[in-house]
């Protein structure tokens, strides 16, 4: 793994975006509090809530599992009012069990009781990028089978016995910057230059790959404890 020395921020964040950036980390401090306790290409599975959904997405780049997608969709998403509204996106990785819950809490949460304020936090869509659950398994049942999975993906390069299947980030960069956001900005009102990528530890390493590989994919990054580690 490349040794990082310096990274140089080229723009200067506005108040919004660092009130973003800053009540969305706080996201990873909850979520490690928390101990581990659905054919077609772009097939819906079910509503969670009024204002999320999900999907099953299959990729065209070699995958042979659909990613499971959940869209929240901000307060007041499909009112008449709000049909020329463009919404930032946050894209998260890792969502079960709580991450996607908690990011979609926060951002909801602050955008209410901030819209008064005249740098208010913006209204978002979340989007989580996970693996498809079994209506018969627990979540330790569930992470253990998509461990496989999640090295695949997240890991950069190949790597210890105990993750075999690591080594084909640049498979899962292509999926995410190739056909998901285009999906994601076709099927719901973004703004196509706000997105950001949130990812902790292996996916928060997956997030560090896209930053310097695919640096434009995303215009910010929120990365909680990467796995700097993984091959030394």
């Amino acid at each position: 793994m490349c040794k990082l020395r310096k990274i140089y921020i080229r723009e200067t964040l506005n108040k919004r975006t660092g009130l973003l950036l800053v009540g969305l980390v706080g996201c990873f401090i909850l979520s490690t509090l928390v101990s581990l306790s659905r054919g077609g290409m772009y097939a819906t599975t079910g509503t969670i809530s009024e204002s999320t959904e999900s999907y099953r997405i299959s990729s065209s780049y070699g995958h042979t599992t659909p990613f499971h997608i959940s869209v929240a969709l901000p307060a007041g998403y499909r009112s008449a009012g709000n049909k020329r509204s463009r919404y930032p996106v946050i894209y998260v990785l890792d969502p079960e069990p709580v991450l996607f819950t908690t990011v979609v809490a926060a951002s909801r949460s602050m955008a209410f009781y901030s819209s008064e304020q005249p740098d208010s936090f913006p209204k978002c869509i979340v989007v989580g990028v996970g693996y498809p659950r079994r209506t018969d398994e627990n979540i330790e049942q569930y992470w253990e089978r998509i461990r496989a999975m999640r090295a695949r993906d997240y890991l950069p390069t190949a790597g210890s016995s105990a993750y075999e299947s690591a080594g084909h980030s640049s498979e899962f960069l292509q999926f995410v910057a190739d056909q998901l956001i285009p999906w994601v900005d076709t099927q719901f009102s973004t703004n196509t230059k706000q997105n950001c990528l949130l990812g902790s530890s292996f996916s928060g390493l997956f997030a560090l790959y896209t930053l310097f590989k695919g640096p434009d994919v995303f215009r910010y990054y929120i990365i909680g404890s990467p796995s700097i580690w993984w091959d030394e």
